[in-house]
């Protein structure tokens, strides 16, 4: 019997630039600790970005 596991499924789409469609809908599995540091670097980001624009 064949079987596709997400990782494999994930791994096609992703490096696929046909499937790019696709990434949105079957994007690599990340933890939630790796999550939490991408928004945190994210905000910190956002703020500095407000800040050079408010001492514009």
């Amino acid at each position: 019997m064949f079987s596709v596991d997400y990782k494999s499924l994930a791994d096609v789409v992703n490096n696929d630039e046909t499937l790019e469609f696709l990434q949105e809908v079957v994007p690599h599995k990340i933890t939630v600790r790796d999550y939490l540091l991408m928004t945190k670097k994210q905000n910190i980001s956002d703020d500095d970005h407000s800040d050079n624009k408010s001492s514009e």
